[in-house]
């Protein structure tokens, strides 16, 4: 029987051999696409640029972000969008009016700590390769715009032997390990932190820029008129809570009691705007819990009137994404940020120190673990952001 340290060693090797065939066969077919490429330009049948980000609203949003601008800037545009297959995916994708053309990939993220699994993820990554092969040769993107993740990892790596232009956004303060590697092939990486920088290969071509934020100056209506709208008092306070584009299980948990222990120390009147992500199940949850509680909340799944709500707040609880922040920064709202820290990843921890010291009378951070333990923290820091 073959020992695990052989096969991994021969698994190795024919992972190596199959990146090497794609490279070759991708070197071949190169100059045939670049060739092409100008008489499809001329004949009308390529794509202008190729969008690819998946599995998170943190990257999807930015990336219809841009997309969007870029269709105002060139209303002819024609703009492809790849994906994962993950249902977040196919419910934002398709709806955006500014897709042309949306492809999946059958994708899924690095399955640390399983190495039984390694051997379909990398059948699943040449799969990947293979069928951006087969986009790109059908629909001759001139430019890649890429937001990270591992998604992007056969759409940059193609895009690259083919020689198209490739523009790779890092969001947060510390890069993902798939944008550190593919920042090494992009014509430009996007920073949106000054601090990144120090966090990338020597080699990787670094433009400082700015967080593409989805709203516009025309969406700062005043707190009273948002306030109107949504059936608030204006002599209320009001809570955003927001848990990310999936939602928190953590504030869906947390957040009720913290506020009814709230409502019970201040004068005014509290109102909560809650999303809560999730599905149904977990919708009636939180609605029950702030029932008991006696708090006056307006729960939701998700909103397509994100800009309502932020309008609306006096004070925001969030995780500390860096679409959720420069958002909160937008609209100029107090925000109390509970940054998500798994085995795999901190990133939002880095993000939460890094603002709360570029803006600290806007911006304050709690460690999740802290609250676990001390669920007073959470109600004193509330009652000191609404003063």
């Amino acid at each position: 029987m073959m020992s695990f340290k052989k096969f991994l060693g021969v698994f190795l090797i024919a992972v190596f051999f199959s990146a090497v065939l794609v490279i070759a066969v991708g070197g071949v077919l190169a100059y045939r696409h670049m060739q092409q490429r100008f008489v499809d330009v001329a004949e009308g049948k390529t794509f202008n640029v190729c969008y690819v980000a998946g599995r998170s609203g943190g990257h999807i949003i930015p990336a219809l972000t841009h997309a969007r601008k870029s269709l105002a800037e060139n209303p002819r545009a024609r703009l492809l969008f790849i994906s994962t297959d993950a249902p977040l995916d196919r419910s934002l994708v398709p709806s955006a009016p500014e897709v042309s053309l949306h492809e999946c990939l059958a994708l899924e993220n690095v399955p640390y700590g399983s190495w039984r699994l390694w051997p379909g993820y990398f059948w699943r990554v040449f799969k990947s390769f293979c069928q951006t092969a087969h986009i790109f040769w059908r629909y001759r993107p001139l430019k890649v715009v890429s937001m990270g993740g591992y998604v992007s990892v056969p759409v940059v790596l193609l895009a690259w032997v083919l020689r198209i232009p490739i523009e790779l956004y890092e969001l947060n303060v510390i890069p993902g390990s798939a944008a550190r590697f593919l920042s090494r092939f992009a014509t430009a990486t996007v920073t949106c932190f000054d601090e990144t920088k120090k966090h990338l290969p020597p080699s990787s071509r670094v433009v400082r820029g700015r967080y593409p934020v989805r709203f516009k100056e025309s969406d700062k209506i005043a707190r009273a008129e948002a306030r109107k709208r949504l059936g608030i008092a204006s002599r209320e306070r009001v809570l955003l809570v927001v848990g990310g584009s999936q939602g928190s299980h953590f504030f869906n948990t947390m957040v009720p009691g913290a506020v009814k222990e709230l409502a019970r120390q201040l004068s005014e009147r509290i109102t909560v705007l809650h999303q809560t992500g999730g599905g149904e199940l977990e919708l009636r949850r939180v609605r029950s819990a702030y029932g008991a509680a006696a708090v006056n909340a307006q729960v939701f799944t998700f909103s397509n009137n994100m800009q309502l709500l932020y309008a609306a707040a006096d004070l925001v609880v969030a995780r500390a994404g860096a679409g959720t922040i420069f958002e909160v920064v937008f609209f100029n709202r107090k925000v109390v940020l509970i940054p998500l820290e798994t085995t795999v990843t901190d990133h939002q921890l880095d993000n939460a120190l890094a603002m709360s010291h570029q803006l600290p009378k806007l911006i304050t951070y709690l460690r999740q673990n802290n609250v676990e333990r001390q669920p007073n923290l959470l109600v004193n820091e509330l009652r000191r952001s609404l003063k």
